[in-house]
């Protein structure tokens, strides 16, 4: 059973296990609310094509790059009609503020995302989320992955 309250144009739901998720609701009233928003965007730092299906870009997002730790991922929207996806974390620069993601075109969204410049920017970036890769007090680690 989910229970709704909104606050401030916030939607926090929260279902049987007690996981409260907020989402928040954005209204434009003009083209110049959109593009305020926009200057909030998330920037493609650097994009590299690694074979003709696989690229990597790395994205300006601070708050993410700051926390994120291997094994986590992050979710992603190319634009605001656009789905969300799920992709891993492939590296980060906390320094820089910048996180490294890898795709290959599989489908609309990512052949979308792969149409996308260095300096222009996506509209979501969510992360990080999921449960980190725990190898703290572990002499040996053997990461066995799959994928691209």
């Amino acid at each position: 059973m989910l229970k709704k309250q909104v606050k401030s144009g916030i939607i926090y739901t929260e279902n049987s296990g007690g996981l409260t998720v907020a989402v928040l609701s954005v209204q434009y009233r003009n083209s110049a609310d959109f593009a305020e928003r926009n200057a909030f965007m998330y920037k493609i730092v650097t994009k590299k094509s690694l074979n003709p299906t696989v690229t990597l870009m790395e994205i300006e997002a601070p708050l993410v790059a700051a926390k994120a730790k291997p094994g986590q991922f992050i979710i992603l929207r190319v634009d605001e009609d656009g789905e969300r996806i799920p992709l891993t974390v492939a590296g980060t620069d906390r320094e820089r503020g910048t996180v490294k993601i890898i795709f290959q075109i599989v489908g609309s969204t990512t052949k979308k995302l792969s149409f996308k410049s260095e300096g222009e920017s996506i509209t979501d970036f969510v992360g990080p989320l999921g449960r980190a890769t725990e190898t703290d007090g572990k002499k040996k680690v053997a990461v066995v992955v799959g994928g691209v």
